[in-house]
Formats: C-alpha cells, structure tokens, sequence
C-alpha cells in the first residue's frame, strides 16, 4: 500500500478495567463492550489476554488499541478501540 495506510478505523471509549504500562509492541486487547449511565461505550479487557485463548476473541466485541510505550491506564480513562461487529461501530 505505499505508506498509504494508516491502520484500521478507531474510536473512543471508556476504559472499564485498569491496564498496565505496555512493553514496546503495540498491542490489541480483546475485550467487551457495553454502555454506561449516559449511553457512552465502555470497553472492559478480557482479564487474560494470552494470544492462544481463542475463546477470548470469539467472545470479545472490540480490541482496546495500546501504542508502544503506552503509560498505564486507569479505569475511566478514553482508550482508542476497533469495534468488531459494524453493530456495535457506535452503541
């Protein structure tokens, strides 16, 4: 693609589960999606993330986007994610 790529289509959500700090890889946390008290999307990691539970993916809603070198994240914080079903694009 030349350079002309600039990865899949984010957007915003509300962490629901605190995350640690991220190595240098950029990383795709499976994870849940469901609303809060003001309709806003939450996204809450699958607690176990390991790449073989495939169990996981299948069950997730959406991947949390977590850049390299990424600080750690507080449950409540805005976090980048990739909605997994055009059904849940915008909950």
């Amino acid at each position: 693609m030349l350079g002309q790529y600039d990865g899949p289509p984010t957007e915003t959500a509300i962490l629901g589960a605190d995350l640690a700090a991220n190595d240098e890889r950029e990383d795709y946390l499976r994870a849940t999606l469901s609303t809060d008290d003001a309709g806003r999307p939450v996204a809450t990691p699958f607690a176990k993330q390991d790449s073989s539970m495939l169990s996981r993916l299948a069950a997730a809603d959406a991947l949390i986007v977590r850049p390299p070198h990424a600080v750690p994240a507080a449950a409540g914080d805005d976090v980048a994610i990739i909605p997994l079903s055009k059904d849940l694009a915008v909950i």
